[in-house]
């Protein structure tokens, strides 16, 4: 690293806060071997702590946190939070898992003198993955399934008896 370089780096340094970031180390060492950027990093430094000294000296209005709160739109509510993340892994798990059985069962041997029968069921499609972690469903929640389904996310059927296939 040449001199210049560390010079750039080192505009950024906060002391101890940077000691153990590598690219801070490496222009420290460049500042070691040259006197003339040992100098001016101890102006740097020497600035650094006069203009935080003012800086503490100074006491902020006594209503800047009311007025920042006044200027500052509230922060937008944060789409996923974890626990919610937790509901949707679990209910994919758990989805997963019976899909895994069913599949399982549905090629195992019928016993003798059982017959399959296909059925017809009528219903909503469901997004399994908002169904299961937040019971959404309806046409108030349609736009959101389709746009899950269309994602790839498990497909579901609601009967007009409630049951879920």
């Amino acid at each position: 690293m040449h001199s210049s370089e560390a010079k750039k780096v080192l505009l950024l340094y906060r002391g101890q806060i940077d000691e153990r970031d590598p690219q801070f180390a490496e222009a420290l060492a460049q500042a070691k071997r040259d006197p003339d950027l040992v100098e001016w990093l101890r102006r740097q430094t020497e600035s650094y702590r006069a203009i935080q000294t003012n800086f503490r000296e100074i006491a902020p209005p006594v209503d800047l946190r009311d007025e920042i709160v006044r200027r500052c739109p509230a922060p937008l509510p944060r789409p996923y939070i974890l626990s919610d993340l937790l509901k949707l892994a679990a209910a994919i798990l758990i989805l997963a898992g019976a899909a895994a059985f069913l599949f399982h069962r549905s090629k195992a041997p019928t016993a003798v003198g059982q017959s399959e029968k296909e059925i017809t069921v009528r219903g909503e499609i469901l997004d399994m993955a908002c169904y299961i972690a937040y019971n959404y469903s309806g046409p108030d929640h349609a736009a959101c399934a389709r746009d899950c389904i269309r994602k790839g996310l498990p497909v579901g059927i609601k009967d007009a008896d409630g049951k879920t296939y």
